[in-house]
């Protein structure tokens, strides 16, 4: 836990999450209104994000160059007390470690739902 409470404070950390959600974020405008259900919105938001994915020990530079995480996962919620609203967890386990050590960084934000 402290572990992941420091790379959440470190600079380049933090740029990856929020690249992330700022695409996600696009893909939300662009998909206004087309998703029906929030089952529709998740699996369209982890469909996106395997395209980033490579889940191998030790993958080549090339394939760590096309996909940079080594595991990630989006969870759609209902955001009790407004119905205008999806809460998106962000999940994100990149290949590089930290002082020889995995971890995952996670962001939790919200989406309109219309």
């Amino acid at each position: 836990a402290e572990l992941n409470y420091k790379l959440g404070t470190q600079l380049p950390y933090m740029m990856i999450v929020n690249r992330l959600a700022h695409y996600l974020k696009v893909l939300q405008r662009e998909q206004l209104g087309s998703w029906k259900e929030r089952t529709d919105l998740e699996l369209e938001l982890n469909k996106w994000i395997r395209q980033y994915v490579a889940d191998q020990e030790n993958p080549s530079a090339e394939v760590r160059g096309r996909r940079p995480l080594r595991a990630a996962q989006i969870i759609v919620s209902d955001v009790e007390g407004e119905p205008g609203w999806y809460r998106v967890s962000l999940n994100v386990r990149p290949h590089f470690k930290y002082m020889g050590a995995d971890f995952t960084l996670s962001l939790v934000g919200k989406l309109d739902k219309e």
